[in-house]
């Protein structure tokens, strides 16, 4: 993957300003969560690289990415984090998976922005896929990061773009 998507999509990531806040948290035993008003995963494609990010629309706040090369199997996942993070741990339907990551400061504020590989076949990336939904833990606390209806297609198509 080269290097200037990935800054351009950590740029995203750290936005202007604090971090969406609306994102759904739920206990693990809610069962399938909800999508959040305002909030939705968005698919973006240019030339070879895909890039499928869930966010506020009207804001550059990011809470998680995911980027590939067309046809290449490994994905980039990108989050911010707090100052000590060194694993993005995912789950979604019942499959988890806890990713090494590396850390860089953020600069603009505290903490970090974390980004890890993991192949794009992973369990819980293709439940991801086909449920359109994935959480984040952060310690005790899971977040969970919903498509709408309207945009579920798009996770499906980001997978597919990788390969």
């Amino acid at each position: 993957m080269k290097s200037t998507p990935i800054l351009l999509t950590a740029a995203a990531l750290l936005g202007l300003g604090a971090c969406a806040t609306a994102s759904s948290t739920e206990s693990v035993a809610s069962g399938a969560p909800v999508p959040v008003a305002g909030l939705d995963w968005r698919l973006t494609q240019d030339g070879g690289e895909a890039k499928l990010a869930f966010g506020s629309e009207a804001s550059d706040d990011l809470e998680l990415a995911f980027e590939c090369t067309a046809g290449v199997r490994q994905v980039a996942i990108m989050a911010p984090g707090s100052d000590g993070d060194r694993e993005l741990h995912l789950e979604s339907g019942g499959a988890a998976e806890r990713y090494r990551a590396e850390a860089e400061p953020l600069g603009v504020r505290e903490g970090v922005f974390l980004t890890a590989s993991a192949d794009a076949e992973d369990t819980v990336l293709q439940r991801f896929r086909s449920l359109g939904w994935i959480a984040r833990w952060q310690g005790e606390t899971r977040e969970t990061y919903v498509a709408h209806p309207a945009t579920i297609g798009e996770v499906d198509r980001f997978f597919g773009a990788c390969g």
